[in-house]
C-alpha cells in the first residue's frame, strides 16, 4: 500500500504509518529501500511476558562484540546463521550448563538446553523504527485520527458492520461502494454540492 501511495503521489519520499501489528521485516525492509520511512509499533508477541518471564528485550545487544547480554550478566554469542520463515536469522545461545545453573533461570526460560535468541540480519532497521515511533508518537495519534474515523462511520454511521454479499470480487464490490459513499459525504460536507459538480465539470472539460 505504501509502495502504491508513493506512486499515485508520484514522490521519491515518503512517510508511511500503519497500525501495531504490521511491522513484518520484509515490508519494512522494502519501503526503506524505495524511500520511505515506515512507523509502525512493535505489539507484545513474546509467549515469556505472560508467563512472567524475560522478554527479549531485557536482553542488552552489543553489536560491537556480536553478543547478548542477559540479566544475569552472562552473554548469549553467536552460533550460526539459519532461514527461518523466508528470513536469515542469526542464532545466539549460552552454554547449557551456565544457563541450567543460573538463579535467574525459572524467570527465564523452561527450555533443558538454555535460553536461546534469534536475530533478524537486518534487525537494526526494525530497531531504529521502533525509535522513531518512540520519538513521534504523535504520528500513530494523528493515523487513529484519519484511519479510525472513516472505518467507524461506515460501521456505525451508516450500518455497514457486516457484509450482505459472499464470495471475494462481490465483497469487494460492496465494500467499494460502502467507500465511494463515505467519500461523496465528505466531499459535500468539505466542499458542498455545488463546489463538488463545478470540479467534476472543470475535470469533464479538461479530459475532453
Amino acid at each position: 500500500m505504501a509502495l502504491a501511495a508513493q506512486a499515485v503521489l508520484a514522490v521519491e519520499v515518503l512517510e508511511a504509518v500503519a497500525d501495531r501489528g504490521y511491522d513484518d521485516s520484509q515490508n519494512v525492509k522494502q519501503c526503506l529501500d524505495a524511500g520511505i520511512t515506515p512507523y509502525i509499533s512493535k505489539p507484545p508477541t513474546s509467549k515469556n511476558g505472560p508467563l512472567g518471564r524475560f522478554t527479549k528485550e531485557a536482553f542488552t545487544d552489543d553489536a560491537a562484540q556480536d553478543v547478548y547480554h542477559c540479566p544475569a550478566g552472562e552473554s548469549l554469542t553467536f552460533r550460526y546463521v539459519a532461514k527461518q520463515k523466508g528470513r536469515m536469522m542469526r542464532h545466539y545461545e549460552v552454554p547449557t550448563l551456565v544457563c541450567r545453573n543460573c538463579k535467574l533461570k525459572t524467570q527465564c526460560t523452561d527450555a533443558a538446553r538454555g535460553r536461546k535468541i534469534d536475530r533478524w540480519e537486518d534487525e537494526p532497521l526494525l530497531e531504529a523504527m521502533r525509535a522513531r515511533v518512540k520519538a513521534n508518537p504523535q504520528k500513530m495519534q494523528q493515523r487513529k485520527q484519519i484511519v479510525e474515523h472513516p472505518f467507524g462511520t461506515l460501521r456505525h454511521g451508516m450500518n455497514q458492520g457486516y457484509f450482505l454479499c459472499r464470495g471475494l470480487t462481490k465483497v469487494r464490490g460492496e465494500m467499494s461502494l460502502s467507500i465511494l459513499s463515505d467519500n461523496l459525504k465528505r466531499v459535500f460536507n468539505i466542499l458542498g454540492v455545488e463546489a463538488m459538480l463545478a470540479g467534476l465539470t472543470a475535470r469533464r472539460t479538461a479530459n475532453a
